[in-house]
């Protein structure tokens, strides 16, 4: 009896090492999948160096790359899912990136299909809907909004039979095989051209309204989040601009990201210094802003370049529906536009309030700022 009990014992301390094991080894592959993300762009910057400094691929590999560069317009012409290849999109690693964010979706209702198929692209309804998802708050860089664009978090599961394009802006396509590496995630241009012909192509859309600006805006200590909205209402223009051309069913739907500031911690300059200054002038002169934050290392929780590990959970509200027969012929456009606005504000709001209690938010609440 005393041998099969050491042995017992034996065997549940190897059954807590093999786990303990895993788990470590699980968290290395996350590890490894976060940082590749946030370091892909330096990353093709080497790779782009070495290949187009190697005169032995000149024939081979680097003109005929320019020459597609040159001529492919696919991150701004609504051609995006051309690259969307499944074995990409179910890639181990995208799981693993989303594990790390520990990302879940929540929904406050279905939303109705695009396509009954989308690997043969067969509507789902003679006058199928679209959809322009806003993504709020940006936070940092928006690292969790990336879940969406593959499979990692079971977005396609949740909501079959919509295709999406998270949208990024138009610099970020300009560096060789950086832009290959977005297209194949399904991220195209964030220009108005672009997302009218992905619209119509009846590819659904997500963006971050509060953009480069709100990234500024992160109150990390306090109990306000600032959403930069108040006066954005382009992304409600082009809904409304799709509804018009063609008469194409669009609704707008938006999405609260719960943790999603919580995985920087940011150090905000005092209004007129020249901290502050210099990072409204990249915003404005650029397009981008370089905030001053931190997060935790690769083998230490206390200081680094590395997200922290924070739950990040996904809420989805109810869809607006752009419905144009509620007007007279007398409605301005502005009225149109003000009105949806409204009511995306409104929903957005019902779905914070609805869910802050289950993610530790109940102290917080939304700042509309300019």
């Amino acid at each position: 009896m005393a041998e099969e009990h050491l042995q017992q014992k034996h065997n549940n301390a190897l059954q807590g090492l093999s786990k303990e094991l895993l788990f470590y080894i699980e968290r290395g592959f996350q590890n490894v999948a976060v940082i590749s993300h946030i370091s892909m762009m330096f990353i093709s910057t080497i790779f782009s160096i070495c290949l187009f400094g190697n005169p032995f691929l000149l024939f081979t590999v680097s003109i005929p790359y320019l020459v597609f560069y040159m001529f492919d317009r696919s991150p701004g012409n609504g051609m995006v899912m051309r690259f969307r290849y499944n074995w990409w999109k179910n890639l181990a690693i995208w799981k693993y990136y989303c594990d790390y964010f520990q990302i879940s979706i929540v929904k406050s209702k279905d939303l109705e299909p695009t396509y009954r198929d989308i690997n043969t692209k067969e509507l789902y309804s003679a006058d199928p809907v679209t959809y322009i998802f806003g993504y709020h708050p940006h936070g940092i860089a928006a690292l969790a909004s990336f879940g969406l664009s593959n499979n990692g978090c079971g977005f396609q599961k949740h909501f079959p039979g919509i295709n999406m394009s998270l949208l990024t802006l138009t610099n970020n396509f300009q560096l060789p095989f950086y832009r290959e590496y977005l297209l194949l995630s399904g991220l195209s241009s964030v220009s108005k051209k672009n997302i009218l012909k992905l619209l119509a192509n009846y590819t659904s859309v997500c963006l971050v309204p509060g953009g480069a600006k709100e990234s500024l805006a992160v109150d990390f200590s306090g109990d306000k989040i600032n959403l930069v909205l108040k006066n954005r209402k382009g992304f409600v223009k082009l809904a409304v601009a799709n509804k018009k051309n063609g008469h194409r069913r669009t609704s707008l739907v938006p999405i609260f990201s719960f943790g999603e500031n919580e995985l920087y911690k940011v150090v905000n300059p005092k209004e007129g210094s020249f901290l502050r200054k210099l990072q409204l002038w990249l915003k404005n002169n650029i397009g981008f802003t370089i905030p001053i934050f931190f997060g935790r290392g690769i083998w230490n929780t206390d200081f680094g370049l590395m997200p922290y590990r924070e739950k990040v959970t996904l809420c989805f509200g109810k869809p607006i529906e752009i419905d144009l027969s509620i007007f007279d012929d007398n409605t301005s456009e502005d009225e149109i536009v003000n009105h949806y606005h409204s009511l995306y504000i409104e929903e957005l709001l019902k779905v914070f309030n609805d869910n802050k209690g289950k993610f530790n938010y109940s102290k917080k609440s939304i700042n509309f700022v300019d």
